[in-house]
């Protein structure tokens, strides 16, 4: 990826309060990943890349961006830790939003904010549940949707049957 690349990071994973008294978890409020799955996501020239991460340690999210965007394009953050240095190979604008800022020089994390709100909806919505063991295929499936949505809907039927190229048994999938 290059040019103005939006990254931020989410959790994915159910409520403490919609789970059974003896499932529930002291402390996993927020940004706990004690009962909650960290989702990374990059979006660059409207095109998503998500990756399931340990945790949001500053080692672990730089080294997917470095890995995914090319040094020297804008990396655009909000004002979480993991981020600081990345000034260092990338022109990095930082949206505070814990100052009540969304918005600043036109730079904006809206985008990958909002692919977030897709993401979880779907997976509430038409999943129910999505176990961690298979969290980065539900991610995968929602990136390309939101990366084939301006495509017309022959091309993208072709683009997904030519994409089928493996048969998914119960076995593996249970495994």
């Amino acid at each position: 990826m290059d040019g103005v690349v939006q990254v931020d990071e989410t959790y994915v994973g159910g409520r403490n309060a919609n789970k059974a008294k003896p499932k529930q978890e002291k402390g996993t409020q927020g940004r706990s990943t004690k009962s909650k799955t960290v989702v990374f996501g990059l979006l660059s020239d409207g095109q998503v890349k998500t990756e399931i991460v340990p945790n949001t340690r500053g080692r672990t999210l730089k080294g997917v961006i470095n890995d995914t965007v090319e040094e020297g394009s804008t990396v655009v953050s909000d004002g979480w830790v993991g981020y600081k240095g990345l000034h260092r190979m990338y022109q990095h604008r930082v949206i505070d939003h814990s100052k009540g800022s969304f918005m600043q020089d036109g730079y904006h994390t809206n985008s990958i904010e909002g692919f977030w709100s897709l993401l979880k909806r779907g997976i509430f919505g038409i999943y129910h549940v999505a176990s961690a063991k298979h969290l980065q295929l539900y991610c995968d499936e929602f990136a390309y949707r939101y990366n084939t949505r301006h495509m017309p809907d022959g091309v993208r039927f072709i683009l997904s049957l030519q994409g089928a190229t493996h048969r998914l048994q119960y076995q593996e999938l249970t495994a």
